[in-house]
């Protein structure tokens, strides 16, 4: 997830560099058709969208743990948690 995150938050910054030179922007042909303001609007939403996603996709928690417990283990099962 955050692979993702952040892909999608480097879309949005070359979205926002591509509206300070409009002529990248007139090169491009699915992007011609809207207006400067509309692509910054959209690319300042993919970079906190972006930077939501890898900000979140960090946290793996173990099945059947509470937050600020770890497992004891004994051999390979889970026996037991203990609070962190």
């Amino acid at each position: 997830m955050k692979l993702i995150g952040y892909l999608i938050a480097l879309a949005g910054i070359i979205g926002l560099a591509a509206t300070t030179f409009p002529s990248i922007l007139a090169e491009i042909p699915f992007l011609a058709d809207y207006s400067t303001t509309n692509i910054t609007l959209g690319s300042a939403a993919l970079i906190i969208l972006g930077i939501l996603l890898a900000a979140r996709g960090g946290k793996h928690k173990v099945k059947g743990s509470k937050e600020g417990e770890v497992p004891i283990y004994e051999g390979k099962k889970v026996i037991g948690y203990r609070r962190h």
